[in-house]
């Protein structure tokens, strides 16, 4: 019997010991980089070009872009053609005369002055866009964030399946070498009812994994349209701040959401000039030509006329004043919209660089973690072998290594994220910072779409 249970436990010490190597080569695949991976410029670029929502914000920017020409409108050349027809009847002494009398006049139209009011709306215009280009900025960021943080999870959510995968089969080596032992008289049925219930824990939390590994994937997939295997780990982005206050610094100056609401603001002010100068003076320049036939061709005639029109309102009507007080309240409207995005932007810089350095020191913390409870572990296996410990303390210890090495992969993934999520929030998380050759046309060169009216006149429209 004292051999048996000898043998036994050294059994069960040499799988201990597997364990070990086996948590430790799974440890080391986590840093490692597949030859044929997926690298995280790659999934960034897939999800860049897929995104409807970039691509609606790219149309949202080429909308706002029209707003050059409409600045200009009231200056465009118009032209008119009027066709007048009339017929009189006369009655006069018991005779009875008729009169056919048609008109033709082709007019040409152009403001020549508008007292600056063109100026002010391009300027108005040319803000807007610098805001749109802005706001695509922030929202291309966080898409870039949101893939950032997929690709993690797919590479942690895959070494904790695994993880979970060796401890289960562990654990099922463990019951089944207690119920050999208690077949043979050296374990009670205590013992593998223990062993039982970690197994069945163990399994648990293996299907709470392999759950969370399909989420993961699945969040992956949608973002960028590739398969979620193989994915390589990411670098740690270089150049962070060494600050607090460098970090706020930096976001004050250069994020998306500040720079956009410093324009809305800029944009809000030129109205007030378009407003202005809308009342001021204008003067336009006409020319008409107009042929008319009657039924007498002595009463023919055609005529070219040419005018210039000085026209300036001289009363300020109530449309006046509710359009200043509209934008009135859009100023104060746009300015506080500026504050509270420096607010808010400033706040989230703040809990981003202390997540940040949180992280950094708690990865510290979970690595000192696992070594001492690999040297435990190993202790345990050592001590059970020579009945100083019982087998239930060799399964604490086992399991005190499986949740440090989860944790390691766990805080490595915050800190490479509370990197990235640094870097969003200062503005810096763009394809230029994260050095990414992306053959995506800037938003300036793309066109503009075909207009359907194809022709100088309005007779015909596409569809």
């Amino acid at each position: 019997m004292n051999n048996f249970k000898r043998n036994g436990t050294t059994s069960l010490s040499g799988l201990a010991k597997a364990t070990v190597s086996t948590l430790a080569v799974t440890m080391l695949m986590a840093v490692s980089h597949p030859v044929f991976a997926t690298t995280i410029e790659q999934s960034i670029e897939a999800a860049i070009g897929q995104s409807q929502k970039l691509e609606a914000e790219r149309q949202k920017y080429i909308s706002i872009r029209q707003s050059l020409g409409l600045a200009t409108a009231s200056n465009d050349l118009q032209a008119n053609l009027i066709i007048n027809g009339s017929n009189t009847s006369t009655d006069r002494n018991n005779s009875t005369t008729s009169a056919t009398r048609t008109t033709a006049t082709i007019s040409l139209s152009k403001q020549i002055y508008d007292s600056g009011e063109t100026e002010a709306s391009l300027a108005s215009a040319r803000n807007s866009i610098s805001s749109a280009e802005a706001n695509f900025s922030s929202v291309e960021q966080q898409l870039i964030f949101e893939v950032i943080s997929a690709h993690l999870s797919v590479i942690t959510s895959t070494e904790q399946f695994d993880i979970q995968k060796t401890n289960a089969k562990r654990l099922q080596a463990h019951t089944q070498a207690a119920r050999i032992r208690l077949e043979n008289g050296s374990s009670t049925p205590t013992r593998v009812a223990e062993a039982e219930a970690r197994l069945a824990r163990a399994q648990s939390d293996l299907i709470e994994a392999e759950a969370s590994l399909a989420s993961a994937k699945d969040e992956f997939t949608s973002l960028t349209g590739l398969p979620a295997e193989n994915l390589s780990r990411p670098n740690m982005p270089v150049n962070l701040p060494e600050s607090l206050s460098d970090a706020e610094k930096k976001a004050r100056i250069q994020h998306p959401s500040i720079i956009a609401a410093e324009l809305a603001v800029k944009a809000a002010s030129n109205e007030f000039e378009v407003l202005k100068r809308s009342v001021l003076p204008k003067v336009k320049l006409s020319l008409s030509y107009a042929q008319t036939k009657e039924d007498t061709s002595s009463n023919d005639k055609n005529e070219l006329s040419s005018s210039v029109e000085l026209r300036t309102p001289f009363l300020v009507t109530n449309a006046v004043k509710a359009k200043d007080k509209e934008l009135a309240a859009k100023s104060k409207q746009m300015k506080f919209r500026r504050d509270d995005a420096v607010r808010t932007t400033a706040l989230g810089v703040r809990t981003a660089y202390r997540s940040y350095r949180a992280s950094i020191a708690q990865q510290k913390a979970v690595k000192l973690e696992y070594q001492a409870a690999k040297l435990v572990d190993e202790g345990t296996a050592s001590e059970v072998e020579f009945g100083m410990k019982t087998f239930l303390d060799q399964l604490d210890s086992e399991k005190a290594l499986l949740d440090a090495s989860l944790r390691v992969l766990t805080t490595d993934q915050a800190v490479q994220r509370s990197a990235y999520q640094l870097l969003l929030a200062m503005g810096e998380l763009t394809t230029e910072r994260l050095a990414l050759e992306l053959n995506f046309l800037p938003l300036d060169l793309i066109s503009d779409p075909e207009s359907r009216y194809t022709l100088p006149v309005p007779i015909t429209r596409g569809e």
